[in-house]
Formats: structure tokens, sequence, C-alpha cells
């Protein structure tokens, strides 16, 4: 049987991959703050920790609005992405 979303909630979806965006982007930072330390910046890596995460958030946030709202307006005059759901067993 096929299954269609129609529409995202563009705020809560967006919450969302902001907080998704945040936790992916401590470890990537926390490699690039080793490696700031290795070189003698300290106040970069620092700068990688506080400002990195937030960042990727608030960028992860604002790009999944976007994204929503266009999904949302071309669904509306295409159709919504299409899965099939399968009972397990």
């Amino acid at each position: 049987m096929m299954h269609e979303i129609r529409s995202f909630s563009i705020m809560q979806t967006a919450k969302v991959m902001g907080v998704i965006y945040f936790i992916l982007s401590v470890i990537p930072e926390v490699i690039f703050s080793i490696g700031a330390i290795f070189r003698g910046h300290f106040e970069r890596a620092i700068g990688f920790l506080i400002f990195g995460p937030p960042i990727y958030a608030i960028l992860g946030f604002t790009l999944s609005v976007i994204a929503m709202f266009i999904y949302n307006e071309v669904s509306d005059r295409m159709g919504g992405i299409q899965f099939d759901i399968v009972p397990k067993g």
C-alpha cells in the first residue's frame, strides 16, 4: 500500500534538524580544536568549540525552513514523496 508525505510541519522539522546539525557538528569541531591546539592556536580551538555547533544549528534550522517550505509548495502541485509500508515479519 503506497503512502504519501503531502507536507511537513515547517517549524517542527526545522527545530529537529537544527538539533541534529548541532549534535553532528560536535565531533568535527572537537577534531578541528585538537588540530588547532597542536598548532598552538588555543584561542581558535576554543572558538571552534563555542561557535561551531551553534552556527551549524542555525544554518541547519534556516536551510530546513527553506527546504520544507519549497517541499510543501512543490508537493501541493505535483504530489508528495511516495513510499510503501510493509508489515514486519
